[in-house]
């Protein structure tokens, strides 16, 4: 009895350490007389928490490692109910705050918290939100959740006619799915690249890029058309880890994976190199996006003095957009392409072709994000064809 007692303890003490370290995932949990607030959810972030006193708690919003240089201060967590007017302090230990609080009831519908619920303090270092008495629990973070089950439920809301494959091409140091969706109706045709989330809190360059894509596949004529010539390939979500630690920059590998492409020391970007791998010995590789977001709308070109084998092509498919764009603006910044692991950088210098970084400003109204997103799409198929 005493052995098989023995070996039942070792086996709940194996069990418990497999599912805390294959989580991946730190998360805290304070609570007051009047309230609680914890990170138990996907991109809930890694921050640590303090009560202040029964109606404050403070939570100190820190990168997820001594390596992160250009900061995008995420937080993310759940607050309790509570009958009582309550407090959260973020206090940035890192950087300063940047991102506008938004809530949420179902992670589903978010809203910008009224500025006068926010307090911004200490040389933006320290922000006060205070809360009024409510019996629901709800959702407040940097920027809307989008994590697994929102690609899920995006890939899932495709028709048949789109013709989209969806495959897993690798995984993360966790163990997630990278996934690539690919429309090929030839294999002989030119194929365009499109990937997005490098960064986990880049959430208005994920909206622009699966508006993007969902566009491609829903133009009626011009759409079947482009399809029939170009084939697609999409890897949406590159750091999953990133995303659903609430990390603000890295995998877990504390790597920026955007600092990574040519180099490929991490599983997510390996995963990139070996599909890259059909394109080194053709020319069938004739332009890359990469969505990313940052404080306002801009794209990342090529210095005009470098030259790619469509060389009009991101002159004339921004300045066609802006004439259509009333509302949304936005700027574009040529760069001389370098050896720093940038994916716009790696894919010009590799196969010399249109490379563009598609920024998208962290507070851009939602709908426009998804509009202009459509006109960028349209144009570029009505470029590709001409």
């Amino acid at each position: 009895m005493y052995y098989l007692v023995k070996i039942i303890f070792s086996f709940f003490l194996f069990f418990l350490f497999f599912t805390t370290f294959s989580s991946g995932k730190e998360s805290y949990n304070c609570s007051t007389a009047l309230f609680s607030i914890d990170s138990n959810f996907s991109s809930g972030s890694q921050s640590k928490c303090e009560v202040i006193n029964k109606d404050y708690i403070r939570l100190y919003i820190s990168p997820e490692d001594e390596e992160v240089k250009n900061p995008s201060p995420w937080f993310a967590f759940r607050k309790s109910s509570h009958n009582e007017k309550i407090f959260v302090e973020l206090y940035y230990t890192e950087s300063k705050h940047r991102y506008n609080p938004k809530k949420s009831f179902d992670l589903v519908d978010w809203k910008r918290i009224s500025a006068s619920n926010i307090k911004i303090l200490e040389d933006n270092k320290k922000v006060v939100i205070s809360f009024k008495p409510s019996n629901l629990p709800v959702y407040v973070s940097a920027q809307e959740v989008i994590a697994y089950n929102w690609y899920n439920n995006w890939i899932d809301s495709f028709d048949s006619s789109y013709k989209l494959k969806k495959s897993v091409i690798g995984h993360s140091l966790q163990g997630r799915e990278i996934i690539k969706l690919e429309a090929i109706k030839y294999r002989e045709n030119p194929y365009i690249l499109l990937v997005g989330r490098q960064h986990p809190p880049e959430v208005s360059g994920a909206i622009a890029l699966t508006s993007f894509v969902t566009s491609i596949f829903s133009q009626g004529e011009l759409s079947q058309k482009f399809l029939d010539n170009y084939n697609i390939l999409i890897l949406p979500f590159l750091n999953p880890d990133g995303v659903e630690n609430g990390h603000w920059r890295h995998n877990k590998g504390k790597k920026d994976l955007n600092r990574d492409w040519g180099f490929f020391t991490q599983p997510e970007t390996k995963a990139i190199e070996v599909e890259l791998e059909k394109f080194y010995s053709t020319d069938q590789l004739i332009l890359f996006l990469d969505f990313h977001s940052t404080f306002y709308n801009r794209f990342y070109i090529q210095h005009e003095s470098e030259i790619s084998k469509l060389p009009n092509f991101t002159k004339t498919w921004l300045s066609r957009s802006k004439e259509l764009l009333e509302d949304y603006q936005f700027s574009v910044d040529p760069r001389l392409s370098e050896n720093n692991g940038v994916s716009k950088n790696y894919i010009f210098t590799k196969f010399q072709v249109p490379a563009v970084t598609y920024e998208v400003g962290d507070e851009t109204d939602r709908e426009l994000v998804k509009q202009s997103s459509i006109t960028f799409a349209r144009e570029m198929m009505k470029i590709l064809l001409e």
